[in-house]
């Protein structure tokens, strides 16, 4: 996420390495999703939402949030500041942003038959980790419903403590789905799980311009990522979504600058604590 935390501080838990923007190959076709979340189970109509990309070709997909960069830059260019005059860092500034889902995930088959999962969610660190197919169990149906105009199947799984409900259709096939979805026959249209916690629906398809390659959009000088376990990286996601000023604030340790959190007048505020619904449980 802040690309001068990484350079100077060099955080890593266990083994980092370089990486610039991953190029994928040519990709064939993108779908837009609006990924809803309901963030804090006890105001369940609160609902944070995000756009996200599905792009894929026969034999690979990336799954990411375009307007992370974006976000990005305006968080590092405000915290270069603070470190280039020794001043205080108002999270309260950036939080929104920062907050916004980071995650690309990269599908490749039959080539590698994993996922790969990056994300720079997490302030001053980012993070890597792999998993091997297959990661679903699907439960086929016969049942059928038209959503935004395709006619759509019904499968369900279970998986790490959550049950799904998902929709898609025969008319643009391809195993790879939103998020770590794979393995069905057919396009995505519609997931959530059974809490309605977590909704993806597809907004619209187009076909990528001839000579698209596909690439993860951390794009310019490499980023150092933390290859974990998802194991690890649940423990570092629910450090940070809970407490993200002091997990900053332990990142920059020995930076000078001071992150808190300040209302419009320049007031420091208490340290927030935010609710914790991971999609996965495990």
């Amino acid at each position: 996420m802040f690309r001068l935390i990484l350079v100077v501080l060099i955080i890593s838990l266990i083994n980092t390495n370089a990486f610039s923007q991953v190029r994928l190959g040519k990709g064939e076709l993108r779908a837009i999703y609006s990924v809803k979340v309901v963030v804090d189970t006890t105001k369940p109509t609160q609902i944070s939402t995000d756009t996200m990309f599905l792009e894929f070709s026969k034999t690979r997909s990336v799954f990411y949030n375009p307007a992370r960069r974006i976000a990005d830059s305006v968080a590092y260019m405000q915290l270069q500041k603070s470190m280039a005059t020794k001043s205080t860092f108002n999270f309260g500034g950036v939080a929104g942003s920062l907050r916004k889902n980071s995650t690309v995930i990269v599908h490749q088959y039959p080539n590698d038959k994993k996922l790969t999962f990056y994300t720079q969610n997490l302030i001053g660190k980012s993070f890597m980790y792999e998993e091997e197919y297959p990661l679903f169990q699907w439960q086929m149906s016969d049942e059928t419903q038209t959503i935004k105009g395709y006619l759509c199947k019904k499968a369900t799984t279970t998986f790490r403590g959550r049950t799904w409900e998902v929709w898609y259709t025969l008319d643009i096939p391809t195993p790879f789905g939103v998020w770590k979805f794979y393995g069905l026959p057919g396009l995505v249209v519609l997931a959530k799980d059974s809490k309605n916690h977590y909704t993806f629906e597809l907004l619209g398809l187009s076909r990528l311009p001839a000579g698209y390659e596909m690439k993860t959009h951390y794009e310019g000088e490499p980023i150092a990522f933390s290859k974990i376990t998802h194991k690890k990286y649940m423990i570092e996601l629910k450090k940070y979504v809970e407490d993200p000023i002091g997990y900053m604030s332990a990142a920059l340790m020995n930076a000078p600058v001071q992150v808190e959190l300040r209302d419009n007048q320049g007031k420091p505020q208490p340290r927030p604590k935010y609710p914790f619904n991971p999609i996965e449980y495990e």
